[in-house]
């Protein structure tokens, strides 16, 4: 094996233990895998707008030019993309449990 192939096996390996926002945006190529990841984990996380207003809960989906949020309250916010300022994962916390639909939201 040379060297260009162990960098190749390198690279796989942590492409599969992304652990971090910043792991899976650096390994995987930026803006659509951090977003990828964070649905993926639905690591709870913060977003502020250019506005100031701040939106908190997992990412649902997203596409080029918005993200769907949905919060603890099962409320969905579908964001553009051009208007976010900053977003960050929320510290200590652990994922998120969301119920699918209301119904399942009520019976607990």
């Amino acid at each position: 094996m040379n060297k260009g192939q162990a960098t190749e096996k390198n690279l796989e390996g942590q492409k599969l233990n992304k652990r971090s926002l910043s792991s899976a945006f650096m390994l995987d190529g930026g803006q659509n895998a951090a977003l990828q990841w964070l649905v993926d984990t639905k690591a709870p996380i913060c977003v502020f707008l250019i506005t100031g207003v701040k939106f908190e809960g997992v990412i649902e989906a997203f596409d080029q030019y918005t993200i769907s949020i949905k919060d603890i309250k099962n409320r969905q916010q579908l964001i553009y993309k051009d208007k976010i300022s900053t977003l960050s994962v929320k510290r200590g916390a652990s994922p998120v449990n969301i119920p699918l639909n209301e119904r399942q939201g009520r019976d607990k």
